[in-house]
């Protein structure tokens, strides 16, 4: 699995992974609900080191 931020963010949002969440028939909506909330969570959490990162290439490009 490639472990490049903006990749792996684009992954997680692509709709391919949105649809997937939709026909969960045999469990509750509940847990469907915290499923597709986790999904969500990591794809901001990798979209914030993508976006730290761009700003300390900035920061040290200023710098120099």
């Amino acid at each position: 699995m490639d472990k490049n931020p903006v990749n792996t963010f684009s992954a997680e949002v692509n709709g391919e992974s949105i649809n997937k969440l939709r026909p969960i028939e045999n469990e509750s909506s509940e847990q469907a609900e915290v499923e597709a909330a986790e999904k969500v969570i990591n794809a901001m959490r990798y979209y914030r080191q993508y976006c730290l990162m761009k700003l300390k290439r900035r920061s040290d490009a200023i710098s120099k």
